[in-house]
């Protein structure tokens, strides 16, 4: 019997001594991201000198675990029995095998996996934080997925598990979404310390919050600045004369095309392009070519010296306040020249600066002046010569009623012969060289201001009778004999 048990003690000893000889280490490979190097390790040994080499856990992703703060080698039990629902875990230690507390957090989690290897039982969790009072792991989600970093727990994938139930801190698929997935998108919290430079493509950003590189950087430094718009302040380029003219709007360095001041001037030459309004708000009349032909519609008012010396149409009013000289084809709409020398075919007309009432015709004083005149002026038969004799010119003043100046005065002349023989008499403008003859029914001389009566003419003859006034209003006549009488009256008179 004795043999027996040595036999069976032995044939023991030798399947574990095979099963330890051939069983193989789990092994994982850690990489130094900054040199690319890589080792690989035996997974629950003492990975302490390689971490502070840098190196860090590669997975079959290529991931590369770094910044988060996994702990080695925790493998306790559960105290007490849990509900399938408990988020406190109370375990028989929250230390590592350094006697430190778990440095857990909300970024800095603990995953964990009960029960691992019974199928039926084996659950995966994650907590957030420790209490080494009560030794227990709280904040726990219970029922993770397999496979995936979704950290949303469910009912279904938790189990109630005893007092005693193996726990073990463990890389389960969560576990991977603390680290930097070089592959795919990800959002990275907290701040990232680079020993090197990081490198990137030179693709220049286009969003606000995109990173510029140093390509771009440096293209800013040569340009200065981004190219200007309606919108970003930045650089423009100075426009050429043509590309003023046709209104160009890109210059041939890509820039936006800004007017240049050197082509505006108040004062039109061969060069400018660009007209100023001078110190008065206004535009110079040199910038417009009046020798061309133009055409003016609407309510136009032209002060100053205006000369239109090509063919002019104006369709709208035209108002004149200055000096306005017309040459070459005009046609005028309703026109208004306001206090203004207007030139007609060479000759310039100062026109009254009032309109006329019952009056009609203008007069000219021989330079230009015109002044409404023709005014009639009725004054009722008014005598103004008495039996007059006078056989060389004599005056006869008509101031007091024509005023003294130029008046065209309507008469009624009396001519009689106190002999009772024949008469005659002359009227004309006082001064005036040339002698008038008057056509009369008794006779037959002619002319304007001749009175004759060639036959009984003692009873007196009545002629009527028109002449104009000297300057100063004065008229004269004269009469062919001492016998001959001769009588006037006003009947009324233009001026």
């Amino acid at each position: 019997m004795r043999r027996l048990f040595k036999v069976i003690i032995i044939v023991i000893g030798v399947f574990l001594a095979v099963n330890f000889v051939f069983a193989a280490p789990r092994k994982a490979t850690l990489i130094q991201p900054f040199i690319g190097k890589k080792v690989v390790v035996v997974v629950g040994s003492n990975l302490s000198k390689w971490y502070n080499l840098g190196y860090v856990l590669m997975t079959s992703n290529n991931l590369f675990l770094g910044s988060y703060a996994p702990t080695t080698g925790y493998s306790e039990r559960l105290t007490q029995s849990i509900t399938n629902s408990a988020t406190t875990v109370y375990v028989s230690s929250v230390l590592d095998r350094d006697g430190n507390a778990l440095p857990l957090s909300n970024t800095n989690k603990g995953y964990f996996t009960i029960e691992s290897g019974v199928s039926s039982r084996e659950e995966a969790i994650v907590c957030t934080g420790v209490s080494t009072s009560s030794i227990t792991l709280t904040g726990c989600t219970r029922g993770l997925l397999a496979t995936g970093s979704d950290e949303t727990g469910s009912i279904t994938r938790a189990y109630a598990h005893n007092a005693g139930s193996r726990i073990i801190m463990t890389n389960i698929g969560q576990f991977y979404g603390n680290y930097v997935d070089i592959w795919n998108a990800q959002t990275i919290a907290g701040v990232k310390n680079f020993s090197s430079l990081p490198t990137s493509t030179t693709t220049a950003p286009t969003a606000n919050n995109q990173l510029a590189t140093k390509k771009y950087a440096d293209d800013l430094a040569i340009a200065g600045a981004p190219d200007g718009s309606e919108t970003v302040k930045g650089i423009w380029e100075g426009a050429t004369r043509d590309e003023m003219s046709i209104g160009t709007n890109l210059g041939g360095t890509g820039a936006g095309l800004l007017l240049q001041n050197r082509y505006a001037t108040s004062t039109p030459s061969a060069t400018t392009t660009i007209p100023i309004t001078g110190t008065n708000g206004k535009l110079s009349d040199n910038f417009t070519d009046f020798t061309l032909n133009k055409t003016f519609s609407g309510n136009n008012v032209h002060s100053g010296t205006n000369s239109f010396s090509a063919t002019t149409t104006f369709t709208g009013p035209l108002n004149a306040t200055s000096t306005t000289n017309l040459s070459g084809t005009n046609t005028l709409g309703t026109t208004t020249f306001s206090n203004a020398n207007v030139g007609i075919n060479g000759l310039s007309y100062s026109w009254p600066s009032t309109q006329a009432t019952n009056t009609p015709f203008l007069k000219n004083n021989g330079s230009g002046t015109l002044t409404w005149g023709g005014t009639w002026n009725n004054v009722a038969g008014t005598q103004v010569l008495t039996s007059g004799t006078q056989t060389s010119y004599t005056d006869v003043n008509l101031s007091s009623i024509v005023g003294p100046n130029y008046a065209l005065v309507f008469l009624i002349a009396t001519l009689n012969d106190s002999g009772a023989g024949a008469a005659s008499a002359n009227v004309r403008r006082n001064g005036d060289g040339t002698t008038y003859t008057f056509e009369n029914a008794g006779g037959t001389s002619s002319g304007l201001s001749s009175l004759a009566c060639v036959a009984s003419c003692n009873a007196g003859v009545t002629y009527p009778l028109m002449v104009s006034t000297d300057s100063s209003g004065i008229i004269e006549y004269t009469t062919g004999g001492a016998d001959d009488v001769l009588n006037l009256y006003v009947l009324g008179y233009l001026k």
